[in-house]
């Protein structure tokens, strides 16, 4: 759209705050920080919600320019340019408090819940021991759900994700709730961020 000084930011259905509020609420750090990108070379930036899917065909087919937290895979490099958004970042494994500390992934044994969509669709094919379990949208809340009733083993979130769920429910461990976070199991350090 840019014989409307307008560039489009695409960002599935779903809440992950502190980034983005959920579909009718764009607030977050991803709204403040690519609206003043926008402003600072002219254009006005417009969001749009749709489930991940449809907006990685919309990406694909050039009406959504860009996706502002994009995980790398080689089937989306196919239509995606994967760029530093200045931000840091860092993946960790959710699972139960009963599991053992984690501290490389071919340690994991059982299922890994994975929105649909998600580019760790394959991970079972990279990590033998796990099998993947599909649900549709998916928050922390939904996914501390989802542990407790047994629908998988294990999650993979941002750390970002994470952390804003703990300060939100005001726990001092995730431990009082069940659930232990393995920091390490996936990136021992925070890496850039990327959009695709």
């Amino acid at each position: 759209l840019a014989y409307d000084k307008i560039i489009v930011m695409g960002y599935k259905s779903i809440a992950k705050p502190p980034l983005i509020g959920d579909g009718a609420d764009n607030s977050g750090l991803y709204l403040d920080l690519f609206s003043l990108a926008a402003s600072r070379i002219g254009y006005s930036l417009k969001v749009v919600r749709i489930p991940k899917k449809r907006l990685h065909h919309e990406l694909a087919i050039g009406n959504v320019d860009f996706y502002p937290g994009s995980s790398f895979s080689t089937k989306r490099a196919e239509y995606l340019y994967y760029l530093p958004n200045g931000l840091q970042t860092k993946e960790v494994l959710i699972s139960l408090s009963d599991l053992p500390e984690i501290t490389d992934m071919n340690q994991a044994k059982g299922k890994l819940i994975v929105e649909l969509g998600s580019s760790k669709q394959e991970w079972d094919q990279i990590y033998p021991g796990l099998s993947i379990v599909r649900m549709g949208k998916l928050s922390m809340p939904k996914v501390v759900e989802a542990l407790k009733v047994g629908r998988g083993h294990f999650y993979i979130a941002d750390i970002e994700i994470v952390d804003h769920y703990q300060k939100q429910q005001k726990l001092s461990s995730f431990e009082e709730i069940g659930i232990r976070i393995h920091r390490n199991a996936i990136d021992k350090n925070f890496i850039p961020m990327n959009m695709g």
